[in-house]
């Protein structure tokens, strides 16, 4: 008799690149039992998943059963999938000072992103169960053992998140030099006799949420003993499937840099800027009004998934970016 099928499952991979098989193992067989015979082991779970348990050793009972010398009757467990959390994906990390900083995109200033989580790893079937062991008896007739039952499907593993994007930067005045770079501070536009208020930075948006992997299946149990001639405790039920390894958590995105607030901020010069003293600052340059960096996104594991905040947006009277 053929054993228990496994769990059938296959999954897309997160990152687009195809599908993969998780399914669960089939059960040992059980046929033709004899002393000195094994009886059919249990198929490995799909995606190096649990092992295939081994099936039983048959008995040859003409009046009173002889097992077979040193070797289990009882068919075994089929392993359960390897689980843990390696299978999680890691959180993305926060937009760090480096990023803050900025770019130059069009002519406008753009803040600093966090980066994306990283995808679970797909789940691993467990093995199939192995059959028990029957008896050869004294008139020729069998009596067969139940077969092993299949083993549980793998879970699905969950897609990352997404980071969070940069708050918009607060200027009061700013100043661009992307086609020329003045080689003195007498080259310097005139920016004087203003009073310059400078505004909050935007709050960097938050990292969004890894998703849950996929629960995995249990394994099914052991063939029953269903009809037998000779002893009851001379025939063996199969043993049942190993469960399946769930899959792996996404990690959450890191979170986006708050946006800068400067009064009045130069880009594009290593110069020594003359403005300090040449305008009015109401607001102190200690006053805290870069944005708040985003929060790092959720995981289900939140050990190793949870993503990093971005760092809050820098603020004062003059700034420069060479």
């Amino acid at each position: 008799s053929p054993g228990g099928a496994g769990g059938a499952l296959t999954c897309a991979n997160p990152d687009g690149s195809g599908t993969t098989d998780v399914s669960g193992g089939r059960g040992g067989f059980a046929v033709c039992p004899a002393q000195n015979r094994q009886e059919g082991s249990g198929v490995a779970g799909a995606n190096a998943g649990g092992v295939g348990g081994p099936g039983g050793w048959g008995h040859r009972t003409p009046g009173s059963c002889f097992p077979t010398p040193g070797q289990p009757e009882t068919g075994t467990e089929g392993g359960d999938g390897p689980a843990g959390s390696f299978r999680d994906g890691v959180g993305g990390l926060g937009c760090d000072a480096s990023g803050a900083v900025g770019s130059i995109v069009g002519g406008e200033w753009r803040g600093g992103s966090g980066l994306v989580g990283a995808h679970g790893q797909q789940g691993a079937g467990g093995g199939g169960g192995g059959a028990g062991s029957g008896q050869d008896l004294e008139d020729g007739s069998r009596d067969i053992a139940g077969t092993g039952g299949g083993g549980g499907s793998g879970g699905c593993a969950a897609q990352r998140a997404q980071p969070g994007t940069a708050g918009g930067g607060s200027f009061a005045v700013f100043v661009l030099f992307d086609s020329f770079t003045p080689g003195n501070a007498g080259r310097l536009p005139t920016i004087e006799g203003n009073t310059l208020i400078r505004n909050l930075g935007g709050n960097g948006g938050d990292g969004g949420n890894g998703g849950a992997g996929g629960d995995p299946g249990a394994g099914a149990l052991g063939g029953a003993l269903a009809d037998f001639d000779g002893p009851s405790f001379c025939v063996f039920p199969g043993a049942k499937g190993g469960f399946g390894a769930r899959g792996g958590h996404g990690g959450g995105g890191g979170g986006g840099c708050g946006g800068l607030s400067f009064d009045l901020f130069v880009w594009g010069t290593g110069l020594t800027l003359p403005y300090s003293a040449a305008n009015t600052f109401p607001i102190p340059p200690t006053s805290a009004t870069g944005g708040r960096g985003g929060s790092g996104g959720n995981s289900p594991n939140p050990v190793v998934g949870v993503g990093t905040p971005g760092v809050d947006g820098t603020a004062g009277n003059v700034g420069v970016q060479p």
